[in-house]
């Protein structure tokens, strides 16, 4: 959901309470790569819901897991638009309240940071918003692209109308 102007993203917060470098490295990455396009005011919406950290294990490649996960979530997003009540309260910490409960996403966003990512949301008709290159990010004193390797370049946001 969108705040209000001068408030700190989700992202800004979670970077905040990072307890690792490297975890605080990724986040600040996907800081910069959200930040290269405003996605609600470019579609003039006030929620959007965000698909975060798919990944497959090797073993499991090409079952089409990660398709179905982020169709779903797709799907998911349609229902709620439509005014169906798909939320699911998880509890955390004994607690399960749904904080967002009137939140209503009119777009369904990403940051794919693999070739198998972005050629995903290619198939499933997500936008290329903003793309960036491994070789603009730093950590330790190297490189993204020298500790991803030559395979994965680029890492993109995108995004899909619900």
């Amino acid at each position: 959901v969108q705040g209000e102007a001068g408030e700190k993203s989700a992202f800004e917060i979670f970077s905040e309470n990072c307890k690792y470098k490297a975890s605080k490295a990724l986040v600040d990455f996907m800081i910069t790569v959200d930040a290269k396009l405003d996605l609600f005011k470019h579609y003039n919406v006030d929620c959007i819901l965000e698909c975060m950290f798919l990944a497959t294990l090797k073993s499991h490649r090409k079952k089409r897991i990660a398709e179905l996960l982020v169709a779903s979530t797709i799907e998911i997003g349609r229902q709620l638009k439509r005014g169906k009540n798909v939320r699911t309260p998880v509890e955390v910490n004994g607690n399960d309240d749904i904080t967002n409960a009137n939140a209503t996403p009119s777009l369904v966003s990403a940051i794919m940071t693999s070739n198998y990512s972005q050629k995903l949301g290619e198939k499933l008709g997500f936008t290329a918003n903003a793309e960036m290159t491994y070789d603009e990010f730093v950590f330790a004193g190297k490189k993204f692209s020298e500790r991803i390797g030559d395979v994965h370049k680029t890492a993109r946001l995108v995004s899909k109308r619900l």
